[in-house]
């Protein structure tokens, strides 16, 4: 088996304000060196997801881990959030977890090669 390298994670943090400062949304996301984008949290306040705000910080995390050497990025979603999102930017499904909340709502698991 490789060896791999020593882990070094890369935050990357993202906030998305108006004029005036008020919040309308952000990303949340960790570059490992292994060449992975993990995305943790995107959101985009309601009334401003009409815009393409959500796709442009998306592509942000992406190219900055494809300039890094990254090769895929990987995110999780409840399927009344996002998952459509997510397929739409070329996101995978390669998981699902069901009863997550134990409602009867499911968890997606998203994958992408960039």
């Amino acid at each position: 088996m490789p060896h791999l390298p020593r882990t070094e994670i890369q935050k990357i943090d993202l906030v998305l304000k108006d004029e005036q400062g008020s919040l309308l949304g952000g990303i949340n996301a960790e570059y490992v060196n292994w060449g992975v984008l993990s995305i943790s949290l995107l959101f985009i306040k309601k009334e401003q997801r009409k815009y393409g705000y959500g796709t442009q910080l998306l592509k942000h995390v992406e190219e900055f881990a494809r300039a890094k050497g990254g090769h895929l990025a990987h995110v999780d979603t409840l399927e009344f959030q996002a998952k459509d999102f997510y397929l739409k930017h070329g996101y995978e499904v390669f998981g699902i977890l069901d009863d997550c909340p134990k409602q009867g709502y499911k968890r997606y698991y998203l994958q992408k090669k960039l």
